[in-house]
């Protein structure tokens, strides 16, 4: 029998460039792919890698201990490549080391297919290689546009700019309870331009305070427009740094919530912890103020700053926000779900409710509810809408859940499997409903309903 392998219809032959100092290791590892049936290309150092690259390659297999140019460095180097193949990390160190590098990778934009450990097995390296996408090639991104601050300061006296609000939701019932507003700025010859250069901009240019006064203004006016028509939500704001450096920032709030109509207990403002790092007295004294006026207090992007346990400490925080990035690696990293599942509980612990931000599909809801948090928000409930969106879009979520609430009562009992396990007493977790009785979904006008098809949603 041969010991050549037999391709299937849904196999196709790589091209793969291993990178490795190791002429021994590159001929072993050639003749394995070869083996497989892929392309090989063998390269000593990046030079020949990178002009390797400039045809087409599908994989670079890349030892991370090298002597002259560790894999690190090539790393970042491919990152700058027009052409940005997909990497199998190789390495005999630890886990972390392997770990830290794929992290590295992820965050220069470059697709890592896994990490093997020296020597791996083959059937690793098939499960690896099956995960191959076409050749990425990085995009070609229009450099940010060049703006002024007149163009900016006429935006916010006119009628260019926007504001989008996503809907948060309770993750133990799917009532919806709540907006966050976020900017738009629609220029009228450049285009959209992403909050992520305009906002910065009003900061350099001195203009923050002005389109935060802006979008509060709008925002609060639209969440009482919002109750008008019995959607009675509350209103999450992001607050700049600029604003909680000014002793003036709670007078200007109050004059706003005179003038809208909205209550101090509609509102959650919402600081990135990255924006507090330091001792500074005031900000202390700006959100203090507020939260005497019972204004929530959310600390936002938890677990991409820096000083993490020290402004839970020092700041009157009532809630705090998983970051989108940290809840979707917790499905994939270990460690990472150790550090989500226990910044979770921390904050349980300390009193605050928590929002997972980055609820992208069913496996992160599921992994939210799991972990005991309060809120969700993400594209698997809602991508931001303007204000009149928002009434349809709750009865349409209502819908949703009765549709999936009526799907899983078409499936036989034996095809559902096990109930979700109970409490003694009754709760099958805290806040939860006693046994046999599902957690209602009061949505506002809507009927009462459960989200029992999203309770028992498990990551695949």
């Amino acid at each position: 029998m041969s010991d050549k392998r037999v391709k299937t219809a849904s196999d196709a032959a790589l091209k793969i460039a291993v990178l490795d100092d190791e002429e021994h290791v590159r001929d072993a590892i050639a003749s394995t792919l070869e083996h497989l049936g892929h392309e090989v290309v063998l390269c000593e150092d990046f030079p020949t890698l990178a002009r390797a690259l400039e045809g087409r390659v599908d994989v670079t297999m890349l030892d991370l201990r090298m002597p002259r140019v560790d894999g690190l460095e090539v790393i970042r180097r491919i990152a700058t490549l027009a052409t940005r193949p997909a990497l199998v990390l190789l390495s005999g160190m630890d886990e972390r080391v392997r770990r830290g590098a794929q992290r590295l990778a992820a965050e220069h934009g470059v697709v890592v297919l896994g990490a093997l450990s020296k020597p791996f097995r083959l059937a690793a390296l098939e499960r690896l290689l099956r995960r191959v996408a076409p050749t990425e090639r990085a995009p070609t991104r229009a450099p940010p546009p060049t703006l002024q601050a007149a163009a900016l300061r006429a935006a916010i006296a006119g009628d260019e700019l926007r504001v989008h609000y996503q809907p948060q939701v309770e993750l133990a019932t799917g009532r919806v309870v709540g907006l966050e507003a976020l900017a738009r700025w629609e220029h009228p010859t450049i285009g959209p331009i992403s909050p992520g250069v305009f906002v910065p901009f009003a900061e350099d240019a001195g203009l923050i305070e002005a389109l935060s006064d802006w979008v509060f203004r709008r925002a609060m006016e639209d969440i009482v427009w919002c109750a008008s028509r019995g959607l009675a939500l509350r209103l999450s704001l992001n607050c700049s740094v600029h604003s909680l450096k000014n002793p003036a920032f709670a007078a200007r709030l109050d004059a706003l919530i005179g003038e809208t109509g909205c209550a101090y207990s509609q509102l959650a403002l919402e600081v990135t912890e990255t924006a507090l790092v330091g001792s500074e007295p005031l900000p202390l004294e700006v959100l203090t103020r507020l939260a005497m006026r019972d204004v929530t207090m959310s600390i936002d992007d938890f677990g991409t700053g820096y000083a993490n346990l020290e402004q839970l400490d020092r700041m009157p925080f009532g809630e705090l926000k998983i970051d989108r990035r940290f809840a979707a690696r917790a499905l994939v990293d270990e460690h990472t779900r150790i550090i989500a599942e226990n910044s979770v509980e921390l904050a349980h612990r300390l009193g605050l409710h928590v929002v997972v931000e980055g609820v992208e599909d069913a496996r992160v809801w599921a992994w939210a509810r799991r972990t005991g948090s309060e809120l969700g928000q993400g594209y698997f409930i809602a991508r931001p809408m303007p204000r009149e969106s928002v009434p349809a879009w709750v009865a349409a979520w209502a819908r949703r859940v009765d549709d999936e609430l009526d799907a899983r009562a078409a499936t036989p009992e034996t095809a559902r499997g096990p109930p979700r396990a109970q409490r003694p007493g009754g709760d099958a977790r805290p806040g939860g409903s006693p046994a046999g009785r599902p957690a209602p979904l009061v949505n506002m006008n809507f009927k009462t309903c459960t989200l029992l098809l999203f309770a028992t949603t498990e990551p695949t």
